[in-house]
């Protein structure tokens, strides 16, 4: 689905702050620790015809979701906004593997892409490069995914933020059309 990007007929603060969802936050963290512990007890089980398959099954959920918690945990703690909507672009902290500041000159494109069953909005830009290389080790190939998937590397969930998906596309629309409005044309 694109999106239109007229100017809102309303004029929007100079500012709209959306914050994290802590339930949300600490239930990925309470989730994340219930899979480890069950990885431990799996990798524990000293029966020998259980053993081989608890271990193989165990120690991928200790790890996996042990990667998982640091971010999560961060996320809990965090005292930062999800994510910003301002006059010239928007700051994405919504997740671990967020876009940071992105300028709404940038922004070419919305779409509602949805991924087992979950509704992104997908955010196009006009250079994902620049994208694809914030983050550290195991935050760029996610990236890297997303661009794969949706044809962005910036990809938007309501998820976890104290908005709902209806609401947060609607803001991105009346943000990105306001800003392309007043921007001068391109050369």
């Amino acid at each position: 689905m694109s999106t239109s990007l007229e100017a809102p007929t309303a004029p929007a603060p100079a500012e709209l702050i959306i914050l994290r969802s802590k339930t949300k936050s600490a239930l990925t963290v309470l989730g994340c620790v219930a899979f480890i512990a069950v990885g431990i007890v799996l990798v524990s089980i000293d029966d020998p015809e259980f053993s081989p398959i608890g271990k193989l099954t165990g120690w991928p959920a200790i790890v996996v979701f042990g990667l998982l918690l640091v971010p999560a945990v961060r996320l809990l703690l965090s005292k930062t906004p999800g994510l910003v909507l301002q006059r010239d672009g928007f700051v994405d902290r919504s997740s671990a593997i967020s876009a940071g500041f992105v300028p709404w000159s940038e922004v070419t494109e919305l779409l509602v892409t949805t991924i087992s069953g979950q509704r992104i909005l997908t955010v196009k830009v006009r250079d994902p490069k620049p994208y694809l290389t914030r983050g550290n080790l195991l935050q760029r190939p996610l990236v890297r995914a997303n661009l794969r998937m949706t044809g962005s590397p910036i990809n938007l969930s309501s998820t976890g933020l104290h908005i709902s998906f209806e609401e947060l596309v609607q803001r991105f629309q009346e943000r990105c059309a306001l800003a392309h409005a007043e921007a001068p044309p391109r050369q």
